[in-house]
């Protein structure tokens, strides 16, 4: 009885962990954003200029507001693909503008 209770627990946790791996990765997965070290909410600091940090193949979206860039555009997609290509450009035209 105690080996079956045992080696039902296992499975349990393995399916729990087999779970947990299968959400980190998934393109479908519920985006997760925070902004470092401040009670602003994302868009305000997305909107103020914070830098967006994204890790692949992880869906959690970060902003740090006391990093300032070119402030995005309300009528920018917010997309990973098209807003990383947004801010490569925009970091482009205020290092030309720097020069």
């Amino acid at each position: 009885m105690t080996r079956r209770l045992t080696l039902l627990a296992l499975m349990a946790v393995a399916g729990c962990e087999g779970g947990a791996m299968l959400g980190a990765d998934a393109g479908g997965a519920v985006q997760e954003r925070l902004v470092i070290g401040s009670s602003m909410s994302f868009e305000d600091c997305r909107a103020g200029g914070g830098l967006i940090i994204r890790d692949a193949g992880s869906p959690m979206i970060a902003c740090d507001p006391s990093v300032k860039r070119r402030p995005v555009p309300q009528t920018a997609p917010d997309t990973a693909v098209d807003d990383t290509d947004l801010n490569a450009t925009l970091e482009m035209q205020d290092l030309a503008e720097a020069r």
